[in-house]
């Protein structure tokens, strides 16, 4: 369970919210309703703006790196979900959906991992 305090003048969740050992809300984002905005199930809103960071297995070296995901609007007004690794700040990872970063991240992680098996 997460406490989460609220800022009395803004009503708005006052950030960092941490999560467990290894994830942080550093911002909540603003929600966007707007279609395009809608997760695939249409069950909620991504929030424009969001932004955590986590500590995952690393996707370059043997050990953990923090990953920074971010929700941002793209050229067309479409979210766009961003996962950036500490190691490699100039390389992030961008697709249309959240899930898709993280495949992108966990094949690397694999790749890395099954290199280094004899």
């Amino acid at each position: 369970r997460v406490q989460v305090e609220v800022d009395a003048n803004t009503g708005r969740p006052k950030t960092p919210i941490q999560i467990g050992k290894t994830c942080t809300i550093e911002e909540v984002g603003s929600v966007v309703v707007r279609d395009a905005w809608r997760d695939p199930k249409q069950d909620f809103y991504w929030p424009n703006g969001f932004r955590s960071t986590r500590t995952f297995p690393s996707m370059t070296h043997e050990g953990t790196c923090q990953y920074t995901c971010e929700v941002k609007e793209g050229a067309v007004g479409e979210p766009l979900f961003v996962v950036t690794c500490d190691d490699e700040p100039s390389r992030p990872l961008v697709s249309s959906s959240p899930s898709l970063c993280w495949v992108q991240v966990m094949e690397r992680v694999n790749q890395l991992r099954s290199s280094k098996r004899p």
